[in-house]
């Protein structure tokens, strides 16, 4: 690769076209990429009223090569971009601090810009992307109709398949997305609300909630999951006429995901613990408890079901939340109230921990495809022994989809 100047490998900001009060955002963070032009010629064969905004960045301490590499990226792009004519914003910074350079301060720059640029339309939508995704023909007009048709969703999951592209490591990418989609499913039979896939390549928002919950985080990995938490309370679903397709590709640049799962197997056979299955059962219990507290009168105390697990109790009780559910209820002056505030710090960040915990508990003997035919039990699902489990479980997700609004009158 060429090497360039050391001072062509710092900030660069292109812009084309208009930008202000668009439909839709799409935001793509890429970093040690080749030029992702055809994404771009998908991006750019389907839109109407869109605008892309790329960040092609890296750290101030990462190598050279890498910053060349990004340079070549970030030219390539522009030239192509000026002969589509498309409306775009791509920025180049190749000297982020190192302690804030990652994946999160990435996805918040561009989302922050996108939302500065959103004025006219409560409809108006950020979304997420990766460089190394690709998309179905018809995903940004799936996106413009789910928001005009749902005025009170805020936020959605869109439809995601990782590609098969290789026999060696086919396996592997099968057995992360079956891990994905367990998981889902699992806490949704369990009636936790906020269960949905939390995917940065397949997420999509209204600018107007992107502004009121303070935009992304700058967290170097898992800062899809987090965002959304903030999300998913004020009303979410899923879009499912529409798909992405991320890449199966192994790679290190981030402490956890898809890459970093692909290389761990591939690599190290370190395969992804599951989660045992009657952990949900147990957050099962808890849920149905909360829902039966939602009806009761305002200043109620929190009481344990008596039929809940102890090791899951003490998990809860070491997270305060009895003693938030009486802080909460004290200080709201209706039980409508005091639902709407419990339910925003029901975080799924203290659910998926509590999971860790009991896996860490039990993972000497549990197997995720055993973990997925019980929950197939639990969905009342028949399934053939020849059947692909993942296929089974994306056929429970099409036929079990909800959208969560958030009601809490009595």
């Amino acid at each position: 690769m060429d090497k360039l100047p050391h001072s062509a490998l710092k900030k660069e900001v292109f812009t084309q076209g208009t930008l202000k009060s668009k439909k839709g955002y799409v935001c793509i963070p890429a970093s040690s990429e080749e030029p992702f032009l055809s994404l771009i010629d998908q991006l750019h064969s389907q839109s109407t009223d869109h605008a892309l905004f790329i960040f092609i960045n890296a750290s101030d301490d990462a190598s050279h090569e890498l910053k060349v590499k990004n340079q070549h990226c970030y030219t390539a792009i522009i030239e192509h971009l000026t002969v589509l004519n498309m409306d775009c914003l791509v920025l180049l910074d190749n000297a982020i601090a190192p302690k804030i350079s990652g994946v999160g301060y990435a996805r918040k720059k561009i989302m922050d810009w996108a939302a500065k640029e959103c004025y006219h339309s409560k409809n108006t939508w950020i979304s997420g992307l990766d460089a190394d995704c690709s998309i179905d023909e018809n995903y940004l007009s799936s996106l413009d109709r789910y928001f005009d048709s749902m005025p009170n969703i805020q936020g959605a999951s869109i439809k995601f398949e990782h590609p098969y592209t290789d026999p060696q490591t086919d396996p592997y990418i099968h057995y992360y997305e079956s891990h994905l989609r367990y998981l889902k499913l699992a806490l949704q039979w369990a009636q936790f609300p906020f269960y949905y896939h939390t995917v940065g390549s397949s997420m999509v928002v209204r600018a107007s909630i992107y502004k009121k919950v303070g935009g992304m985080n700058h967290k170097k990995a898992g800062e899809d999951f987090y965002f959304l938490q903030k999300i998913m309370p004020h009303g979410y679903g899923e879009i499912n006429d529409t798909c992405i397709f991320p890449s199966s590709r192994m790679s290190d640049r981030v402490p956890f995901g898809t890459g970093r799962a692909m290389g761990s197997m591939i690599n190290e056979d370190h395969w992804i613990k599951p989660y045992p299955i009657l952990a949900f059962r147990n957050v099962r219990v808890l849920m149905e408890h909360i829902q039966n507290l939602y009806q009761t009168p305002l200043k109620t105390r929190f009481f344990w079901p008596e039929q809940i697990d102890p090791f899951c109790k003490d998990y809860f009780e070491n997270k305060d939340f009895e003693k938030s559910w009486n802080s909460i209820s004290d200080h709201s002056k209706t039980s409508e109230s005091r639902n709407k505030k419990f339910l925003n710090q029901l975080s799924g960040n203290a659910v998926v921990l509590y999971l860790n915990q009991e896996r860490e508990r039990n993972s000497a003997n549990i197997e995720l495809y055993q973990e997925i035919n019980q929950l197939f039990k639990w969905y009342n699902h028949a399934s053939s022994e020849t059947a692909d489990p993942l296929e089974e479980l994306k056929i429970i997700e099409l036929n079990n989809q909800v959208n969560f609004l958030p009601k809490f009158s009595r």
